[in-house]
């Protein structure tokens, strides 16, 4: 009887040690599928758009357990300059951090989004803001800018153009860290010249000196005056809508977004 009694609490024994493990590796799985302590996502469009380019970064970032993203829309948009872009920012992220209780958010900002995200950023937001991941936007500038199709009232586009106040703003990298994901559309299109008959290779738009996603040279998306911008890999063989669509642009920047 002692001998059946003790094998008894032995299995007991074992099922319970048993089920402690594995409740335990349950548990651990579940959390690094689930990350409460992920800062919110701000999601900022750019000149002409609005949140709708962001739908396949909403549903992936969804699918990857991310809770607290929010995609905007500028009141003001298609027209709004960075300084009042900028004050919009303010309101947003402030609003952002009270509902969720964070000190801080994660942005990213695709095309002139990125220039109202370093201009609210440099004036008030830094201590707010852990990270900005800019997409396709126009750092130093960018020429397309001249020829405007937006139906925007004319100078509107005047932060786009090189040699802007937008574009020669003092960032915080002290801060904030920024990241850059850059275009590389059509790296060997022929370009007509002046010489009739002549054409030479000239990458992405005939209109943009160099290699371009079609309205942004990657030297300008890439841009860092006081070299703090970090570059999330090489520039994608994608024009400057497209680098929203896909996957492997959005998986460069969920290491950053994780606090990796």
């Amino acid at each position: 009887m002692k001998t059946k009694t003790l094998r008894i609490c032995l299995v007991a024994l074992a099922s319970i040690c048993y089920l402690t493990v594995a409740s335990g590796s349950f548990l651990s799985v579940n959390a690094q599928q689930h990350n409460s302590n992920q800062l919110p996502i701000l999601l900022i469009h750019g000149y002409g758009e609005d949140s709708s380019v962001w739908n396949s970064w909403i549903h992936w970032l969804a699918a990857d357990n991310f809770s607290k993203v929010y995609p905007m829309t500028f009141s003001d948009d298609k027209c709004g300059s960075v300084e009042d872009h900028a004050t919009e920012l303010s309101n947003i992220v402030n609003k952002i951090l009270h509902d969720t209780g964070s000190q801080k958010v994660n942005i990213v900002a695709h095309s002139k989004g990125g220039l109202d995200a370093r201009w609210y950023i440099t004036n008030g937001g830094a201590d707010k803001v852990a990270n900005l991941v800019m997409i396709g936007t126009p750092n130093s500038g960018s020429t397309a800018a001249w020829v405007d199709i937006t139906g925007c009232p004319f100078g509107s586009d005047k932060d786009l153009l090189p040699g802007s106040k937008a574009t020669e703003v003092v960032d915080q990298p002290q801060i904030t860290h920024y990241y850059t994901l850059a275009g590389n559309w059509l790296p060997l299109a022929p370009c007509p010249t002046v010489i009739p008959g002549v054409w030479v290779p000239d990458g992405g738009n005939c209109l943009i000196l160099g290699n371009d996603d079609f309205l942004v040279p990657v030297h300008s998306a890439e841009a860092s005056p006081l070299l703090h911008y970090t570059p999330l890999g090489q520039p994608f063989p994608y024009n400057h809508f497209a680098l929203l669509k896909h996957r492997d642009v959005f998986d460069r920047a969920i290491p950053i977004l994780n606090g990796q």
